[in-house]
């Protein structure tokens, strides 16, 4: 029975371990008490990744700021800048006036939630940090927090014992696991775990 509670051990850790960036967490974000702006997130490859904010200026014009980020660990940070003097319909690239802003970085905490921080170089945007949820996701891309989804599946018995064993199954990133407890009984009296 402790080999089997060592087993669990070590599969709960695995399920609770940091999530890493990668293009199943590009999408839509956005804060559900501040609707109205949000960020668009593009995870271009296991370095990089580009963030569009779609927020105001204090004046409450519209404001686009990006920042290509280098991913570390459970977070992307960079430099953010806007840009001025394109009119529409022209889209002459000549025009186009980069400004740095200031910085940005998005810790995502799991699939469905992170936290964007900034600070701004100029005084009247300040810094701060703004929780952020998933709006929505790029189709086909599945995320799941846990390493082992879909990799592990199965049943797992001690042989000519009665009552040791479990079962595993890691479905929509969640781990259900089930352990028998009773070695005397001849069917093993189960928990169920989530």
């Amino acid at each position: 029975m402790k080999r089997l509670l060592g087993l669990l051990s070590l599969f709960i850790a695995l399920n609770a371990s940091a999530i890493e960036i990668n293009s199943k967490l590009s999408g839509i974000w956005y804060n559900q008490d501040q609707s109205g702006h949000g960020l668009n997130i593009a995870v271009l490859d296991e370095n990089t990744t580009i963030v569009y904010w779609y927020v105001y200026h204090i004046d409450g014009t519209p404001m686009f700021l990006i920042t290509v980020g280098q991913n570390q660990g459970d977070r992307v940070s960079g430099v953010t800048y806007y840009n001025t003097g394109m009119k529409f319909g022209e889209f002459n690239t000549a025009d186009i006036v980069e400004t740095e802003w200031g910085t940005a970085t998005v810790l995502f905490e799991d699939c469905n939630s992170a936290t964007l921080e900034y600070s701004s170089n100029v005084v009247e945007y300040g810094s701060g940090s703004i929780q952020m949820v998933r709006l929505a996701a790029v189709a086909g891309l599945k995320c799941t927090d846990t390493p082992l989804h879909g990799n592990y599946n199965g049943s797992w018995a001690a042989s000519g014992e009665v009552g040791y064993g479990f079962a595993s199954l890691f479905a929509n990133g969640d781990m259900v696991f089930w352990a028998a407890s009773d070695s005397s009984a001849e069917v093993g009296i189960g928990q169920w775990w989530t």
